[in-house]
């Protein structure tokens, strides 16, 4: 059966993405070019919605394309991702080619995605995150100069640009939960 996803959407109430999930919406063509199937009377889903917004079960998530920048960088899953070309709807996983790590953050992967692909990164609620082992509980959720790994920095620290908080502590471990709201601002 055909995944459609109703909830908060812009432009439209619903899109249809074939058989994939928002989490593992991994496509070389746009929803709107995934056929919806017997029976439908249109041919197309998203209607061409690239950069759009979708709040679904308590998060949200935008429609990106993705490129693995010049360093090749692969994605994983949880990883955060940086806004390549922000006007385009682009995002890497490459650091070093993102818009600058104070205002770069575009959200985070869900799954491994194939260069030049479409995906959905998740910009608001709850969510695990890959970090370099210095989130406590309450910290706010900040880039690193590492692809894809967030840190914690403790409130009130100077010349943080927070999109999240940590609701757990990372401990000895390379991961911890979060409440992201990225999605409140763009």
């Amino acid at each position: 059966m055909a995944n459609t996803l109703s909830g908060r959407f812009f432009p439209v109430q619903t899109v249809h993405l074939g058989v994939q999930t928002l989490t593992t919406f991994n496509s070389a063509t746009l929803p709107f070019d995934i056929p919806q199937g017997a029976g439908s009377t249109s041919g197309f889903g998203i209607g061409g919605g690239l950069g759009a917004v979708i709040e679904n079960a308590g998060a949200v998530y935008r429609l990106v394309q993705f490129d693995n920048g010049s360093g090749n960088v692969a994605v994983v899953a949880n990883a955060a991702a940086y806004w390549k070309t922000r006007a385009s709807a682009i995002v890497t996983s490459d650091e070093s080619d993102g818009e600058g790590l104070l205002h770069g953050a575009a959200g985070f992967f869900k799954l491994v995605v194939t260069d030049q692909y479409y995906t959905f990164v998740q910009i608001g609620g709850p969510l695990t995150v890959i970090t370099d082992q210095t989130a406590d509980i309450g910290d706010a959720l900040i880039l690193t100069t590492t692809d894809g790994v967030v840190a914690g920095q403790a409130a009130g620290s100077v010349n943080t640009v927070p999109f999240g908080y940590f609701t757990s502590d990372d401990g000895s471990t390379t991961s911890a939960t979060a409440q992201l709201y990225l999605g409140m601002f763009l």
